[in-house]
């Protein structure tokens, strides 16, 4: 079924579609696809269940979507929106096979509200000015999301972490910035990011650069942080949201590093002077709570590399 809200009052015109508290309640219907228009749209979802493509014609990026009550959104495909806003206990499930990317430029969810990332990727975008602000509130979310590491809290969370047996997977969050203005990808499943982008993916943790396998530049990054008295950043070690970085990150890299498989990315970053098929055995700390000592940590990193070289 497709709703077209354009074809009527002209491709600028701004349009509103109300979903009542039922949902969608059509025998048979698969997926309901908007094609809103240029203009400023929005969608109101108050209950039920429905299977949406808001990004089937014209206006994807220019429809704000919420959703609340007991409101169920499943998102089969890629999707590009103004913003998303939640409420009550009302979620959105991306459920696309292979590669799929929900971006939005705002993001708004009440406490019982979640967006199931499940094996995909989310893009926030935001700027210069209130990233820092936009990047606490997305970790807050994934920290309620992650539950102490079960992945089945309300916020932000990953059906497929909460289904990994080995708990070695997880969500990154990150501001798309190295540091220095630069950005750490030029794109997130096929779509364009910038320095302001906050970038969502699901993958192995420690996997601080979003590229889908752990190596020795996610090791450089923590040990430099645990050297200048820890990070508070996933991309910089921080991998349980814990505001701090200490063995507990250590111990999920490194377990992680010990089990991944094939790499979790359908367009895999360059690695630089590494190998994720370097094997390397997981060090448990002594001290579990306390910030890891990593005197070693250079002579790691230079085996590594020395590895790779042969």
């Amino acid at each position: 079924m497709i709703l077209d809200t354009g074809a009527n009052d002209g491709a600028g015109g701004n349009d509103t579609i109300y979903i009542g508290g039922e949902g969608m309640v059509a025998s048979g219907l698969g997926t309901l696809s908007l094609s809103a228009g240029s203009g400023a749209n929005f969608v109101l979802i108050d209950g039920g269940s429905v299977q949406l493509d808001a990004n089937a014609g014209v206006g994807g990026g220019n429809l704000t979507m919420m959703a609340r009550n007991n409101a169920i959104i499943n998102l089969p495909t890629s999707q590009d929106l103004a913003g998303l806003t939640l409420g009550e206990t009302a979620r959105v499930n991306l459920t696309g096979v292979g590669s799929q990317v929900l971006r939005v430029n705002s993001l708004s969810l009440e406490a019982d509200t979640v967006v199931n990332i499940a094996s995909h990727s989310m893009i926030v975008q935001s700027t210069a000015a209130d990233r820092v602000g936009v990047l606490a509130n997305i970790r807050s979310w994934i920290r309620a999301g992650r539950n102490g590491g079960a992945w089945n809290g309300n916020g932000i969370t990953s059906s497929a972490a909460a289904d990994d047996p080995t708990r070695n997977t997880g969500l990154a969050a990150i501001i798309n910035d190295r540091g220095d203005g630069s950005v750490v990808r030029g794109e997130l499943g096929g779509m364009t990011v910038d320095a302001n982008s906050i970038l969502i993916k699901w993958t192995y943790n420690g996997d601080g650069d979003l590229n889908g396998v752990l190596n020795a530049d996610d090791y450089a990054r923590i040990d430099s942080a645990a050297g200048a008295g820890g990070a508070t950043d996933y991309y910089s070690g921080d991998f349980n949201y814990s505001d701090s970085t200490n063995s507990d990150d250590y111990f999920l890299i490194d377990k992680a590093y010990s089990g991944q498989g094939s790499v979790l990315s359908d367009t895999p970053a360059p690695l630089a002077a590494e190998s994720q098929t370097i094997t390397r055995t997981a060090r448990r700390p002594q001290h579990h709570h306390r910030r890891a000592t990593r005197r070693n940590s250079a002579i790691e990193r230079a085996w590594l590399i020395f590895r790779h070289a042969q």
